[in-house]
């Protein structure tokens, strides 16, 4: 075991033990996506070294999660890659793929590009439209062959981004502003403005952020932290209780 930075506190660590809990695990609230379905952690892994070794060696970096690139395969080292939250999101298996014109996208990928809500979208193709007709028929305004072929701006106090750049200034899921701009119909101002969105800031060892980039440092869920911290809880006090189920987790070998 290397000592310090990759011990048994580490956020890699965690991964490992998370990864494994999914597959091997049938009491794990996960496993029915993984385990369940016949997805396997490889022998070789089954040591945190081996694992540590080739992740080292494969690009891991705080932010980034593991990924399958073959969601039906196993998790391995010629089916693993240390991805970010959006190249991840993309390889999923729930999600519907589009092609038009030669380009291959999810949903959520052309609703960005042509500047339609990811909603309206999903619904015209689940409807059976035709793709070309999904993508270029408007909401109101202009359509792809008239706009620019970019994701539609928005401009608040002098700043101007996309709705996912937004999010993620903000702190919050696209899928929060698209649900508050397209059924609840804010304004920009009620949208982006302070009194909707002011991130909660937390400090955790002399370290002031806010939950959403808690979330992807130490690896828990956004909204598992968003709960324990209205309850009055630290962010410190949650790490240790995680920190505490996990040393506590027996995991069961691998049926051959």
């Amino acid at each position: 075991m290397r000592p310090g930075h990759y011990g048994w506190d580490a956020r890699i660590y965690r991964i490992w033990v998370g990864m494994k809990n999914r597959c091997q695990n049938p009491n794990n609230y996960s496993y029915h996506n993984y385990g369940g379905r016949g997805i396997k952690v490889c022998p070789e892994w089954q040591d945190y070294q081996t694992f540590l070794d080739w992740s080292l060696a494969h690009g891991y970096a705080d932010g980034l999660s593991i990924d399958r690139i073959d969601n039906e395969g196993d998790y391995c080292p010629e089916n693993c890659r240390w991805a970010t939250r959006r190249e991840q999101n993309c390889n999923t298996r729930q999600n519907h793929f589009l092609t038009y014109k030669g380009k291959t996208q999810t949903i959520s990928q052309w609703a960005e590009d042509v500047g339609l809500d990811y909603s309206a979208l999903k619904q015209r193709i689940n409807s059976g439209w035709p793709v070309e007709k999904a993508l270029i028929t408007p909401t109101g305004g202009l359509n792809i062959h008239q706009r620019p072929s970019r994701a539609k701006l928005y401009t608040f106090n002098g700043e101007t981004h996309t709705l996912r750049e937004w999010a993620d200034k903000l702190g919050v899921r696209v899928g929060t502003l698209q649900q508050r701009l397209y059924f609840y119909h804010y304004s920009i101002d009620d949208l982006l403005g302070k009194k909707v969105h002011t991130p909660v800031l937390i400090t955790h060892n002399g370290k002031t952020q806010n939950a959403s980039a808690w979330s992807r440092e130490i690896g828990l869920d956004l909204s598992y932290i968003c709960k324990q911290i209205k309850r009055g809880r630290t962010l410190e006090d949650i790490v240790a209780t995680h920190q505490r189920r996990i040393n506590k987790t027996v995991i069961s070998p691998i049926d051959e």
